[in-house]
């Protein structure tokens, strides 16, 4: 089996299940497809490169969707060493194998962490470039109410 990539329909082609291709496709490794599907699957998007074979280009960090994106990935990560520092993933499992009153407390503050995270994330969504800029993420009013 041999595979294919067509710059001119951006797709993938195998001899194995296409009886023709367009005239543009070039010869690929499985390991070339697989990873340019990966690549894909992460946000970035295949383009042609000059010498008309698939290649990976990363998203624009320009853009405000992008902007947007990487600010609520840092808001995952302070709402997770907020939740670390609360209670360890090992405490949680030993807190649901024994319920205690100190368990469901540490399960309290996780939620609070949890919905200031949320509400971090749904104010993301409608800032602008310049409010994203300027948003001090570990200093959010948000995580004092959690706390």
């Amino acid at each position: 089996m041999k595979l294919f990539f067509s710059p001119s329909t951006s797709g993938f082609y195998s001899t194995d299940l296409h009886d023709s291709m367009p005239a543009d496709a070039v010869q690929i490794t499985a390991a070339r497809r697989r990873s340019l599907l990966e690549g894909q699957a992460q946000g970035r998007k295949i383009i042609v490169g000059a010498d008309g074979h698939p290649m990976l280009q990363r998203p624009s960090s320009s853009t405000l969707t992008h902007k947007r994106l990487l600010r609520s990935q840092e808001v995952k990560r302070a709402a997770a060493l907020r939740i670390d520092a609360i209670s360890p993933l090992w405490r949680q499992c030993n807190d649901l194998r024994a319920p205690s009153a100190a368990g469901d407390g540490r399960f309290a503050a996780i939620d609070a962490i949890r919905a200031a995270s949320d509400a971090i994330e749904k104010q993301i969504e409608r800032m602008t470039g310049a409010e994203l800029e300027a948003l001090d993420i570990g200093g959010h009013p948000a995580w004092k109410e959690a706390e």
